[in-house]
């Protein structure tokens, strides 16, 4: 009854005590495993309309932390929610602050090698993660210094996708990264969806996983647009 009521609460306690209290005491509660699946799913759905509980659109960071624990959940639904909510958060974040906070998630994700959860969860964050560092490539006011980091970082994040998540050893993660080709083509734009996609896709096609292959399937229209 608690959790249907987080919205109640946050605006009970204010902005400052919702950053400062109540977000890290749920993502305690979240770490120790003391909610069921069916409250990690309402915690994660709220926590996508909790910006304005938190503060503002600057504030809006301190929602990854939960919501990157319930990336790596057991249950598809809590980690489904979970990257929707983050996508949501994200997509109201100016670029600057993708790249400080949710690039970094999107890495650590993707890296897990524990499990497969999180990787299979990073695959919905990379598109996203991807936009913001191409966004500012043309900055015009950005340095030399400044233009070079976000190509390398623009570069890593394609290879993780491409190379590592999309042929990763679980199949799990591999119909994960194809049911995201869409969305990644869209990011990637038509230059590196050929180069670096495009490759993806064919392997993908032959997947041995008949679930990967469909997922695949339905990517074609937008990588062959591009």
């Amino acid at each position: 009854g608690c959790i249907s009521r987080l919205r109640v609460i946050g605006l009970a306690l204010g902005q400052e005590k919702t950053r400062n209290e109540l977000v890290p005491y749920l993502t305690s509660e979240i770490e120790q495993g003391k909610f069921p699946d069916e409250v990690l799913v309402s915690i994660a759905e709220v926590l996508g309309s909790f910006v304005d509980f938190v503060g503002d659109v600057s504030n809006a960071h301190c929602l990854f932390r939960p919501l990157e624990l319930l990336c790596a959940a057991e249950e598809s639904t809590v980690r489904e929610q979970a990257v929707a909510s983050i996508v949501v958060i994200g997509k109201r974040m100016p670029s600057a602050q993708l790249q400080e906070h949710l690039v970094p998630m999107a890495k650590r994700l993707a890296k897990q090698t524990d499990w497969f959860t999180p990787r299979v969860s990073a695959c919905g964050i990379f598109p996203l993660a991807y936009s913001c560092v191409a966004a500012d490539d043309g900055a015009a006011d950005a340095t030399e210094a400044q233009r070079v980091a976000r190509i390398e970082a623009a570069k890593e994040l394609r290879e993780t996708f491409c190379i590592h998540l999309g042929i990763d050893e679980s199949p799990m993660v591999r119909r994960a990264a194809a049911s995201r080709l869409s969305a990644y083509a869209e990011a990637l734009g038509p230059m590196h969806t050929a180069e670096d996609l495009l490759p993806l896709y064919r392997t993908l096609l032959a997947d041995e996983q008949e679930s990967v292959r469909v997922n695949a399937l339905q990517g074609t229209a937008a990588i062959c647009g591009l």
